[in-house]
């Protein structure tokens, strides 16, 4: 996919979930955002497939949860149809999302080139919250729980569980938004 031009298709691993939200201006001329619910959707994973100890780890997204989820292109057209809309993409490790996507795109092949196209395009010209949270923070990256906290304090975002990906992306953008006034 774009730019990337490796070859993924034999990397281990597979998406799990897919996770967004959408904030919208409130109107054409206020700063202000309001978010939508945000989204977050197990990928059913290939036959003979699992999630590695390691991953759960990281992200607490188990085999069971994805065992009756959707196919990966299937949760993909909604977030395509926000991408053609001119949504912008920010994560909170971006360079990571990019790579598991394109790997993804390349491993599944059942995204329409264009789309798969338009999908690394929007990561590539995306917004890392770590690198703009590194920058407003001395160059101290942190991990992305404590740059939550830290910006919103301790009582905020208590019903947007972590690791769930849709609620993971409201938090990103909501950091994104705070170290951008």
């Amino acid at each position: 996919g774009f730019p990337c031009g490796e070859n993924h298709t034999s990397a281990f691993g597979h998406v799990c979930a897919i996770g967004y939200a959408v904030f919208r201006r409130k109107d054409n001329e206020s700063n202000i955002y309001l978010a939508e619910t945000p989204v977050g959707v197990p990928i059913k994973l290939p036959e003979n497939e699992s999630i590695a100890k390691k991953a759960w780890s990281v992200h607490g997204i188990t085999s069971g949860d994805c065992e009756n989820g959707q196919r990966f292109e299937v949760v993909m057209q909604p977030l395509l149809a926000l991408l053609r809309q001119g949504a912008v993409v920010m994560a909170h490790n971006l360079a990571h999302e990019a790579l598991v996507l394109c790997r993804e795109t390349q491993k599944q092949s059942v995204l329409p080139t264009g789309d798969a196209s338009m999908l690394m395009r929007s990561l590539y010209n995306g917004h890392c919250t770590s690198i703009l949270a590194g920058t407003r923070n001395s160059g101290l990256f942190r991990n992305f729980s404590d740059e939550f906290h830290i910006c919103f304090g301790d009582g905020a975002g208590a019903s947007l569980r972590d690791h769930c990906p849709g609620n993971d992306a409201a938090k990103s953008a909501c950091v994104f938004l705070h170290h951008n006034g």
